[in-house]
């Protein structure tokens, strides 16, 4: 297999936040061993195991706030960049979550799109890099939001000898879904700060790297509302001082241990990632030297990804390397994918020649189609392609229509991101937004 090279300068920042992850060993394929006899999880089993308890309140507990200094949307550094939002939240087994927002400040009004960021294994929230690379987002208009794993920092305590107890599988499994479920009520203090904050919790995106891109494969292929993933420097399993702790061990042979190959079954990015799927957009970017994250690993979970929006992007370089280039398309990349879906109240009708006609956004970034279907359906989100006529991606802002109405078989115009494929018809009669919608051509 050849991969392709990309290089460019690097972003030294970068090596804070994957020292820990240790060094991989050779490819080799993944099998299960028939002796050991336990109860194979199931999608469903690892959906209610990463259950996010929405039930139990947030208690959100906002620490402080203050004013950062970062890059603007050209790379200079300016005053004023953003804002910083100090808090804490509570998710399960009585733990309460660090974590910080970055606010854009002059960007516009908002409401802002949020991307969730997963640090590396060697640091939390508070290494300086991390701080730069939310302002770098902030900068260019979207918010971030950096979140505590259960082994950083200030939730070392509860963790104090978590890496070698990583030999015990159901410690491991453990460890991990409490990552996962911490990642998916991240989102919810999003939704619960959406109007007070003016974030737009309807465009929530994820970003990770090493350890972080390992758990953001594993909660946003639970969680459908996460709506443009990136994964830097992780792939398909798990590196191995996760499986043998810092101790070390013969990694391959403890993988044939039952106990390993249970937890491992249900925690490992393989299991998972085919369930990236329909319009949900997906990002790979790696190292094509890396020693910690296999290359093959990288192309075995991208490809097992099902999204019609995916991608894999080589750098020349090993796990530290990732150059700053990267990191601009990254941004880039999840901006567009993020982009609001236009307001299409704004149109018109001629009764006399029943056309339709909207006015589109400037340039190429939406194309616009028809649903056809019940409106009951459609409040509850009960629309796919199967439900979008016949004349999908107008190249016109017009349509002629025998009937335009809110009764069964009437039309509906839908917006569509050309670049994550996610239709919306806005809000409800009630002022809610309806789900997202994939409104693919038949």
């Amino acid at each position: 297999m050849v991969l392709p090279l990309r290089s460019g300068p690097t972003l030294g920042v970068l090596s804070a936040l994957a020292m820990v992850m240790a060094v991989g060993v050779p490819w080799e394929s993944r099998t299960l061993a028939a002796e050991c006899a336990y109860d194979h999880p199931t999608w469903q089993d690892r959906i209610d195991k990463a259950d996010p308890h929405v039930e139990l309140p947030l208690n959100i507990e906002i620490v402080d706030e203050w004013d950062g200094i970062g890059p603007d949307s050209d790379g200079k550094w300016g005053l004023d960049c953003c804002t910083y939002i100090d808090l804490w939240y509570d998710t399960t087994h009585g733990e309460r979550v660090p974590a910080y927002l970055v606010y854009p400040n002059n960007q516009g009004d908002g409401p802002f799109p949020i991307t969730i960021m997963g640090p590396g294994g060697g640091d939390g929230r508070d290494v300086t890099g991390m701080q730069n690379i939310a302002e770098m987002w902030a900068s260019s208009g979207i918010a971030a939001m950096v979140i505590t794993f259960k082994h950083y920092r200030e939730r070392w305590e509860s963790a104090a000898a978590l890496w070698d107890a990583t030999t015990d599988g159901p410690t491991r499994t453990a460890w991990i879904y409490q990552n996962i479920v911490d990642i998916r009520r991240a989102r919810m203090v999003i939704d619960a700060l959406d109007e007070t904050r003016n974030f737009d919790a309807s465009r929530v995106g994820y970003i990770g790297w090493s350890f972080g891109g390992l758990m953001g494969q594993d909660a946003t292929s639970i969680d459908p509302l996460f709506r443009a993933q990136v994964f830097c420097l992780s792939g398909s399993r798990l590196p191995d001082n996760l499986i043998c702790g810092f101790k070390g061990c013969d990694e391959q042979a403890a993988r044939q241990e039952c106990h390993n190959e249970e937890s491992l079954e249900w925690s490992e990015p393989y299991w998972f990632v085919e369930h990236l799927d329909g319009w949900r957009p997906v990002l790979y970017i790696a190292g094509n030297a890396d020693e910690r994250i296999a290359p093959e690993e990288v192309v075995e979970a991208y490809d097992l990804v099902t999204s019609g929006d995916k991608d894999l992007r080589w750098f020349d370089g090993g796990h530290t390397d990732m150059p700053a280039s990267e990191y601009v398309h990254a941004r880039a990349w999840q901006r567009s994918r993020l982009a609001r879906i236009p307001d299409l109240r704004s149109r018109k009708l001629d009764p006399a020649t029943q056309r339709l006609t909207w006015s589109p956004p400037p340039g190429d970034t939406f194309s616009f189609n028809v649903y056809r279907g019940s409106l009951a359906a459609l409040a509850a989100g009960g629309y796919d392609h199967r439900s979008v006529d016949q004349g999908c991606a107008l190249t016109e802002p017009q349509l002629d229509l025998a009937d335009l109405g809110d009764g069964e078989n009437h039309y509906y115009l839908v917006a569509s991101s050309n670049q994550a494929g996610e239709g919306s018809l806005g809000s409800r009669s009630d002022g809610s937004r309806r789900p997202p919608a994939s409104p693919t051509c038949p």
